[in-house]
């Protein structure tokens, strides 16, 4: 699931600590590194059980239910559905990798269960929900792709909520929502959810990317930093930020540590974090300033990437 636009996101966060705080070493830098990347899995594996997280509120609110003296059936048909459909029964089937991870990495906050309590609210009180055919696996699943984008997937408040859970992790809610999706559009009544939850990483060498592309940027900071300041032209280098010299000194260290990626995208993905960290006009400069490095190390021989 963690992948090289995450880990960048992360590198950065990481490398702006370190230079805002004095207590950071490399070492303890990329033990923080891997502290971030391992909450955005968990955020992972928290958003992926959403259905299991609405299950046990919906069990609750049934004991409460039955427990009343007048019981609603439209309110009992929901809570009963919501507790046994073909849909949800996929995401809460014991035994599995999944319900393990889930189980051991789950974010749990009181929050996040009142959350999850309003939207129980809100559903029992939704005429689509209380319609619903709960034998049909089509149906559940056109229903919850819908309820899970208007509740969680494009909720402000849901947002909000997730922002709390740890810090650092407000930058990259977005990247993960796009994973989570993915998986509920996968839900296709014949993959279970070990076929189609992704682990932390694919491979060893995205494991590996994070850490040589932080350990580089922090131990080759002062040539990279001294490097980008010398092709400031018509700019006061001591009016570009801080956030600014970390984007070009990443993409510097990335070039070099991985020169078999080619300078453009690299450039290019450096321009996109620029847009969303940067100030509005910075991608300008950053964009010619590494143009011009890349270029010349790629003549000296220290980037191979074309």
């Amino acid at each position: 699931m963690i992948n090289r636009l995450l880990i960048r996101i992360k590198v950065l966060q990481v490398l702006y600590a370190y230079y805002l705080r004095s207590n950071l070493t490399t070492d303890t830098a990329l033990d923080l590194l891997e502290e971030e990347l391992e909450a955005s899995y968990r955020l992972y594996l928290t958003l992926c059980g959403l259905p299991i997280a609405l299950r046990e509120i919906a069990d609750e609110r049934l004991l409460r239910e039955t427990e009343k003296f007048v019981r609603s059936e439209d309110v009992l048909r929901v809570l009963n559905g919501i507790l046994s459909n073909p849909v949800f029964d996929k995401y809460a089937e014991e035994g599995t990798a999944f319900r393990t991870r889930y189980a051991e990495d789950l974010f749990v906050s009181a929050d996040l269960k009142e959350y999850h309590e309003s939207v129980l609210d809100a559903l029992l009180a939704d005429p689509e929900t209380k319609d619903l055919d709960w034998s049909d696996a089509e149906a559940v699943k056109t229903w919850w792709r819908t309820k899970y984008g208007i509740y969680y997937l494009q909720n402000l408040a849901f947002e909000e909520r997730l922002q709390d859970l740890t810090p650092f992790l407000n930058d990259d809610i977005l990247v993960v929502f796009t994973f989570v999706t993915k998986l509920v559009n996968a839900m296709d009544g014949t993959k279970g959810m070990d076929e189609i939850v992704k682990p932390r990483y694919s491979d060893d060498e995205v494991w590996t990317f994070g850490r040589q592309l932080l350990s580089t940027a922090i131990e080759k900071g002062a040539e990279y930093r001294n490097l980008i300041a010398g092709h400031f032209k018509n700019w006061d280098k001591n009016r570009v930020s801080e956030i600014d010299y970390i984007i070009m000194q990443m993409a510097i260290a990335e070039a070099v540590q991985f020169p078999l990626t080619p300078t453009t995208v690299i450039i290019n993905e450096y321009l996109n974090l620029s847009h969303y960290y940067s100030a509005p006009n910075s991608y300008v400069y950053i964009n010619g300033i590494l143009h011009e490095i890349l270029t010349k190390l790629k003549e000296d021989g220290s980037v191979l990437g074309v």
